[in-house]
């Protein structure tokens, strides 16, 4: 957070690109160290009443698609990093309901109205527009059943890396994007790769979301994270 990195003067579709690289590179490292579901996604997860189809959207390692295959026929884990999705294998679920898919969440190669339930967890603000974010939060909206419901989540400002007076400052200059670096754990602390976030005022949130066309009646913050629950229409 101590000035503008260079990467985000480049163009959108490069920082894209960029980002997936970085994932690709630090997919075993990255799995290794996000094993555990969030406690916000498991207890909407416990919630849920189960049904034919659900979809991960930018799933990772799958570990919160692997809490929808004890409650749904099959589940649709999304995300644009291979590696990413191979580390599917070290996380618990029913593998035979899980089905890895490499895609882009601003464009699903899935049918409209067809997912009972979606997760949308901490991959939205990796999309380094807001054409490109508000895209994805319709790919939701078009593809979730009359009924059906989802979980959105996005990075929050009131994350305490923020409070920092100069923190802050920076972050409001760069128009809330930054760019975190994953350095290696082999000792030698090599750069890995960097990655864009991003990061969400509420106000932020709600207006992406109407934007989309997806009602904000049911937004709130978690562990510097902002939510937001949804049931179609």
């Amino acid at each position: 957070m101590k000035g503008l990195p260079e990467s985000l003067h480049s163009s959108p579709l490069e920082i894209k690109r960029g980002v997936r690289r970085t994932f690709e590179d630090i997919s075993e490292h990255f799995s290794r160290t996000r094993l555990a579901p969030w406690t916000e996604v498991r207890g909407y997860v416990d919630r849920l009443g189960g049904g034919e189809t659900a979809v991960d959207l930018g799933c990772g390692n799958a570990r919160h698609a692997a809490l929808l295959t004890r409650k749904y026929g099959r589940v649709l884990a999304l995300d644009f990093a291979r590696n990413l999705l191979l580390e599917s294998a070290n996380v618990g679920g029913d593998h035979a309901r899980l089905k890895l898919v490499q895609a882009d969440i601003t464009a699903l190669p899935i049918r409209s109205r067809s997912a009972d339930t979606i997760l949308h967890v901490a991959a939205l603000h990796h999309l380094p527009t807001k054409e490109e974010r508000i895209k994805s939060l319709k790919e939701v909206k078009r593809i979730l059943k009359p009924g059906g419901e989802a979980l959105i989540s996005v990075w929050s400002v009131t994350d305490r890396r923020f409070q920092d007076p100069g923190a802050m400052r920076t972050l409001i200059g760069n128009d809330y994007d930054i760019m975190i670096p994953w350095k290696s754990n082999i000792g030698n602390n090599e750069l890995k790769g960097e990655r864009y976030y991003h990061i969400f005022t509420e106000e932020d949130f709600r207006e992406h979301l109407g934007e989309a066309g997806i009602p904000a009646d049911k937004v709130y913050s978690g562990h510097d994270n902002w939510y937001c629950e949804v049931v179609a229409k």
